[in-house]
């Protein structure tokens, strides 16, 4: 079953939405549903995917049963999907599954699924959850979508999953962003250095202030010699055990310069809280060195990473049905121009050839408002449904009665040869 693909060969509602009967077989690749607004010609769109896929319709649509009614019953018969050389052949497509689902009033439902000889599938919902993939999607849809949306749908086409190597991208983004905040900080975190040539080590303050200090000592001394011999000179007699013992002194000893020793240690002390600062500015270069590298660091994880996604995308991009679209950073382009700037007709076969990729198995797919594409995009449609064999189920306000499936009150009154257009 897996390389089969499947059609309409005939869908039956009844009271689903604004639904009382229909049975509708398709006639052509794009099956019209006109009638005027209100006439039901959503509910019987609608009424496809409630039977092949009620897990998704019970989300905008919780009670399907028309109003006044106590049940509602749906039918999709699927059969293979022939090619051209078989149809031209006069095969008859085989009847592959017949699907049935019942809705009741208390909200339970009845899923039942045969194929084409009567036979029971035990697993139902399994069976069309294999080929339904995604069902309701309507091509004309995506030009609707944002650029990061439409983005994510090509990147799921691929099959190839980024989203740990995203989410891994972020992470470092984020430790980059920090350790570039820290980088910035520690280039600032420098001191004025104004003395050339400093010496590694600090100077010994304490031994030139123990020099200063010794000398001081010396030369109050010398100084109070002087004084004594002054006094002794006028009281020689008394005091020349004095004058003899100041004369020894001052003949052993010379008076030292101290204003030297301050400016040696004044100096000394500059050069130190110098050599100080450029310790420190050392360690913060340090600093900044290791927070540059690691920085890079970051860049290089990051750059690496990115490669893997690229090159991963780029070994699945065969998988996206048109090799001119292309990634951007906030979209997609094609041929490379961005997609919300190139032609509306270019952009209409764009979202049918998504559509298609998206719906491999289940060869059906849904444009609601049909009224409102001009005659050249409702060719482009229908070349593109012939080209690759698809069903396209649309609907178009219509109240002639001579366009496709004409609907009033929610049944069929008239069942016409579509239009070109």
């Amino acid at each position: 079953m897996k390389d089969i693909g499947l059609k309409i060969l005939n869908l039956k509602s009844t009271n689903i939405k604004g639904i009382k009967a229909i049975d509708i077989t398709p006639k052509d690749d794009v099956i019209i549903i006109s009638g005027k607004n209100g006439a039901g010609k959503t509910s019987a769109l609608d009424s496809i995917w409630y039977i092949l896929c009620w897990k998704a319709g019970a989300k905008a649509t919780p009670m399907p049963i028309r109003k006044g009614e106590k049940e509602a019953e749906g039918e999709v018969t699927l059969c293979e999907d022939l090619t051209a050389e078989e149809i031209a052949a006069g095969k008859i497509p085989e009847v592959l599954f017949v699907v049935n689902r019942i809705w009741k009033s208390n909200g339970n439902t009845q899923l039942k699924v045969t194929n084409g000889k009567g036979l029971k599938y035990t697993t139902p919902q399994k069976l069309l959850d294999d080929f339904i993939g995604y069902l309701s999607f309507d091509p004309r849809l995506f030009s609707q979508m944002k650029g990061r949306e439409q983005r994510q749908v090509l990147i799921d086409l691929t099959g190839f999953d980024i989203t740990e190597i995203e989410k891994k991208i972020a992470y470092l983004y984020d430790q980059r962003l920090e350790k570039g905040r820290e980088v910035k900080l520690l280039s600032g975190n420098r001191e004025e250095i104004t003395i050339k040539d400093l010496p590694e080590d600090l100077i010994s303050v304490d031994d030139i202030n123990n020099e200063l200090q010794e000398a001081m000592v010396i030369n109050t001394k010398i100084d109070d010699s002087v004084r004594n011999i002054e006094r002794a000179q006028k009281e020689i007699e008394r005091l020349n055990d004095l004058i003899s013992s100041g004369n020894d002194y001052i003949q052993t000893h010379e008076k030292i310069p101290v204003d030297s020793l301050r400016e040696k240690l004044a100096e000394s002390q500059k050069i130190n809280e110098q050599i100080r600062a450029r310790d420190r500015n050392r360690i913060a270069d340090r600093k900044e060195n290791k927070a540059k590298n690691e920085y890079k660091d970051f860049t290089d994880e990051i750059n690496e990473q990115v490669k893997i996604k690229d090159d991963g995308l780029r070994e699945n991009w065969h998988k996206i049905p048109d090799q001119k679209l292309s990634l951007i950073e906030d979209g997609i382009a094609y041929d490379g121009t961005p997609y919300s700037q190139i032609a509306y007709s270019e952009q209409l076969r764009i979202c049918i050839k998504i559509g298609m990729a998206l719906n491999s198995k289940l060869k059906v797919l849904r444009i609601s408002d049909w009224t409102l594409l001009d005659n050249k995009s409702k060719e482009i449609v229908r070349q593109m449904a012939r080209e690759f064999g698809y069903q396209i189920w649309a609907e178009e306000v219509d109240d002639t009665g001579t366009i496709g499936f004409y609907i009033e009150n929610g049944e069929i009154k008239a069942e016409n040869e579509d239009a070109p257009f």
